[in-house]
């Protein structure tokens, strides 16, 4: 100890000197050179040998950003989180990969050498003599009802193969909360590694983009399994203890069963009236010309994902009219230029308040939030206020039922409404406490979120690129306002217009949680993106301009679009559909500021009448 301080004494002694002297000692000026390069970035290792089924960590010292992370071979070495300062990599089977970390012009990489999993002991090596083949498990098979109903049993080490003969399967999967007690394979193969006395829901998601699931109990290892007779499978030994496949966080879940948001009846107080130029005469769209579909179908025909779940794919044409004659408005002075992000500024002046068109007081940022609850309702209700608040952890305290009960209630009819939302990115994890009734959820936020919370409440703690973010967002509104004035339709107008004439819709769908086309930043940065991105860039604006507002998601749990409060009324805007319906050069707007009542009567002659219906998870 005493060596190093004398070593730290003396090192500031030199830089003095050679401050002093003009850096003629040669001695002094490899000193500071070192001392220099120590604090550049670099990735933790450069290579890494690892036993397969293993997992570990690699991140990039004194990072000034989020990195881009991928694995040139993610059948030998997956990475988990696709961005980040550091990353997890699972060592899936015996191989090589390059782990790359890329942001903008910066690379790192880390050679990942994936070994064998090593029995115990020593190999001896000996003339080989005959052995017995082992005998292979005998693997039961169980069909899985279309009705959710299904209740399996399952013991510690076992497995159980599942079958849905109701509908053609895209894949099984569990929540990442389930994933330390089961392994699920993508075809159905379930096998229970801990947790015994808990129960697990396995979710099917087959190929028309609907969601079903299954119940599974864990019981001890060793106990005897008593299910409905089942269609016994032959597997060898080796598909029990394979490495169990990662499979990509779930999207839509099993449609809650809440009563619908109730229409409008009455005329809305605000009749909203643009300045742009005259209606065209149009007549009611053709029976042959069909509505878009959940998918929010781009005009080049993307590739559906579980997010973006179509039943068709049609191409809106010049022929189709809203139910609701809306003003179309050309781009005039729009433009299709994206934002860059080296040009935007990483500060962003912010006082006691907040909003251009309609201020509010700035709260105090809350890092935990703790509620009390009494039923399901309230539950939902304290689930959305936390995460509306940005909290970094909630608390959630309860009388009736256990933690796994509540647990199952956010990952079906929550978790996925609110990823899709936009509140949150992959990694929700939750501490369940039965002995004190109590439940605490950490989420983790989308970089959109983030802008939003670090905008709404003081003392939130974010990065120079959220803040880069946010600024795109302010750019847009007060752009909007110079335009338009301070009229909220004529402004939300301009906006729309803008993302629209920005924006491409992404083709392929992509299938990445996290990546920028299922943010705000694809709309903003990238010029492509999903319904996500297209509802993400609208909402940062809403709150920038200080409108209240929120987001709906389908039924299906496949689209996602925005609401916004007027004069009382609420008012929805789907800015991925008006996208769609580009003709000319201008915009149709079909999905413009309408009220509940004429949203639902354009979607009920919908091909596809669950493209807007949606359920109450608000309670407002």
């Amino acid at each position: 100890m005493k060596k190093n301080r004398l070593n730290k004494i003396l090192g500031v002694l030199l830089a003095v000197a050679l401050s002093l002297s003009g850096g003629f000692f040669t001695g002094l000026e490899m000193n500071v050179t070192v001392q220099a390069e120590a604090a550049t970035q670099k990735i933790s290792a450069k290579k890494k040998t690892v036993e397969a089924g293993k997992t570990f960590k690699l991140k990039i010292k004194n990072a000034k950003g989020k990195y881009t992370w991928e694995s040139s071979n993610s059948k030998v070495a997956k990475v988990k989180t696709k961005s980040g300062k550091s990353v997890k990599i699972v060592a899936v089977k015996a191989g090589k990969a390059t782990i790359t970390a890329k942001r903008g012009s910066t690379k790192f990489k880390c050679t990942v050498t994936v070994k064998e999993k090593q029995g115990s002991g020593s190999t001896v090596t000996a003339t080989p003599t005959p052995t017995a083949e082992p005998t292979p498990e005998v693997i039961m098979e169980h069909s899985v009802s279309s009705d959710s109903s299904t209740v399996l049993n399952i013991a510690v080490g076992k497995s159980m193969q599942l079958k849905f003969p109701a509908k053609e399967v895209r894949r099984f999967y569990v929540h990442d909360a389930d994933k330390q007690y089961v392994d699920v394979t993508e075809d159905g193969l379930v096998t229970a590694k801990a947790g015994e006395g808990r129960t697990v829901t396995i979710h099917i998601e087959s190929k028309d983009y609907n969601n079903y699931h299954c119940k599974v109990n864990i019981l001890k290892s060793g106990s005897k399994v008593e299910n409905p007779t089942p269609q016994p499978t032959v597997q060898p030994t080796s598909v029990v203890t394979t490495v169990p496949t990662y499979v990509p966080v779930p999207t839509a879940t099993t449609v809650p069963t809440y009563v619908p948001v109730p229409t409008v009846t009455s005329a809305p107080t605000y009749v909203p009236v643009p300045t742009a130029t005259p209606a065209p005469t149009v007549t009611e769209a053709p029976t042959t010309t069909p509505e878009p579909t959940a998918t929010e179908a781009p005009t080049a025909t993307p590739e559906p994902t579980a997010t973006e779940a179509p039943t068709a794919t049609p191409e809106p044409t010049a022929t189709e009219a809203p139910t609701s004659t809306p003003e179309p408005s050309g781009k005039g002075d729009l433009n299709g230029e994206r934002y860059d992000p080296a040009k935007l500024s990483a500060t962003v002046s912010l006082g006691s308040t907040y909003g251009l068109l309609s201020p509010h007081t700035r709260e105090a940022y809350q890092k935990h939030l703790e509620y009390s609850i009494e039923d399901e309702r309230g539950f939902i209700k304290a689930c959305r206020d936390a995460l509306e608040h940005g909290a970094e952890s909630f608390t959630i305290t309860f009388r009736g039922y256990d933690c796994d009960h509540w647990w199952n209630i956010f990952c079906e009819k929550l978790n996925n409404q609110s990823e899709l939302s936009g509140y949150t990115a992959n990694g929700y994890t939750a501490s369940l406490d039965d002995r004190n009734h109590k439940i605490t959820i950490r989420p983790q936020y989308k970089d959109a979120w983030k802008a939003i919370i670090y905008l709404r409440y003081d003392g939130y703690e974010t990065d120079d690129d959220i803040k880069k973010l946010l600024n795109a967002a302010i750019s847009l509104a007060q752009e909007a306002i110079d335009a338009k004035g301070n009229n909220a339709y004529d402004v939300l107008l301009y906006v729309n217009n803008r993302i629209c004439s920005m924006t491409t819709y992404s083709s392929p769908i992509p299938t990445e949680h996290d990546c920028p086309q299922r943010d705000a930043t694809g709309v903003f940065y990238c010029g492509d993106g999903v319904c996500e991105s297209y509802t993400a860039a609208m909402r940062m604006i809403l709150n920038v301009l200080g409108l209240e507002n929120d987001t709906i998601v389908n039924k299906k749990g496949s689209h996602i679009w925005n609401r916004v409060l007027l004069d009382g009324t609420w008012y929805h805007i789907d800015v991925t559909w008006n996208d769609v319906e580009k003709l000319g050069g201008g915009f149709y707007n079909s999905y413009f500021m309408l009220t509940e009542t004429e949203l639902l009567s354009k979607n009920s002659s919908s091909k596809d009448p669950l493209a807007h219906s949606w359920y109450n998870l608000y309670y407002r």
